[in-house]
């Protein structure tokens, strides 16, 4: 439940949230002012949209991430512990070593990076459409 300080219908601008700690967004609480028109309802709607679908990629694609990382880590100390002959707790993974499981990483999901980023840019396109709608019906209201 909401307390009356974080409601959108009560505060008097947009909240920005700490960033979460799966997908490192910060999640936005879009103000409702109480004369919301359908055009900025609109966009406000399509914002959450936005951010909802932004915030679940992230979430998604980090923790794959993680799993993926410390996996890597744990193969790495074995392989490492054994040529060395010595225990895994001793190995500790360099930076070098690591750099091989980014660009692996990259290069196994590049498909879903381009598709992400087509997606965002789409998406974005729309919200910058909406965004002049809105702000062309603002102007109009103070003049009519």
């Amino acid at each position: 439940m909401l307390s009356s300080k974080n409601d959108p219908l009560t505060q008097s601008c947009d909240v920005i949230g700490k960033p979460d700690a799966i997908s490192n967004l910060r999640p936005y609480k879009f103000h409702i002012p109480a004369t919301e028109s359908n055009i900025e309802r609109t966009y406000r709607q399509e914002r959450e949209t936005v951010q909802s679908w932004n915030q679940e990629f992230w979430m998604k694609h980090n923790i794959k991430f993680t799993k993926e990382r410390e996996q890597y880590i744990d193969d790495m100390k074995v392989k490492l512990a054994h040529e060395k002959n010595c225990s895994k707790d001793e190995i500790v993974v360099t930076a070098d070593e690591m750099s091989v499981f980014y660009k692996t990483f990259l290069d196994k999901h590049w498909y879903i990076h381009m598709n992400y980023n087509l997606e965002w840019y789409k998406r974005n396109a729309k919200l910058i459409v909406l965004s002049i709608q809105t702000n062309m019906y603002k102007l109009y209201k103070k003049f009519v």
